[in-house]
């Protein structure tokens, strides 16, 4: 188990706003929730979307999330939380120097971070890390993640014959299920049963 985020400059940032983010926490707020969708023909322009200038994230919270790189018996995951892009590609660069290993590192699975969120998920980031199985968390209820920008950079820079997994079968996440569109960029989306929420995404041992 390595520990990818936070840094210690993270945390320090988190100490001095704690009460007031716990002071946010014990709010009553309606929450946000997603417009819905326009049913229409979904065929984005991935190389555009992927591309598209977004603002990164920082929210001084999601800086100190704790990220981790999980291996076992030859099965690595990497789990992001909301760990930021440029903490979590600094973390894999050291680590690659340290073993001796090439970039991008390759893993079995990787949660995506902050539930795909544009802020969270950068090209950048995949010149550090690709992974076979690439999972999205999130029913999308509040802020209607996963970005489709974060899906258009996973699916671009990710690696070659990914498997998309999503936890929700919700519209916005099915659009991705689209046969032409796993055609044409040569990845594979995964859903719960019909009317199931949750996957099972098993990884097998080393040989």
């Amino acid at each position: 188990m390595t520990l990818l985020s936070p840094t210690s400059e993270r945390l320090t940032r988190l100490f001095k706003v704690w009460e007031r983010e716990l002071a946010k926490l014990a709010e009553s707020h309606e929450p946000k929730v997603a417009k819905p969708l326009t049913r229409a023909v979904f065929d984005p322009d991935l190389v555009a979307l992927a591309g598209k200038a977004t603002a990164k994230d920082g929210a001084v919270a999601n800086g100190s999330s704790i990220a981790l790189l999980l291996e076992h018996r030859g099965a690595s995951v990497l789990l992001a939380a909301d760990a930021f892009a440029p903490v979590l590609a600094t973390a894999l660069k050291s680590m690659a120097l340290h073993r001796g290993a090439s970039l991008p590192l390759q893993v079995d699975a990787f949660k995506l971070s902050h539930h795909g969120s544009q802020g969270n998920i950068t090209s950048e980031l995949f010149a550090c890390v690709r992974a076979r199985h690439h999972v999205v968390s999130t029913n999308g209820a509040i802020f209607g993640h996963p970005d489709d920008t974060a899906i258009a950079r996973t699916i671009l820079h990710g690696g070659s014959g990914q498997t998309l997994w999503f936890n929700h079968g919700n519209a916005r996440n099915r659009r991705w299920g689209a046969a032409p569109l796993q055609a044409r960029y040569g990845y594979t989306a995964r859903y719960p049963a019909e009317l199931e929420a949750g996957v099972t995404l098993a990884l097998k041992a080393a040989a």
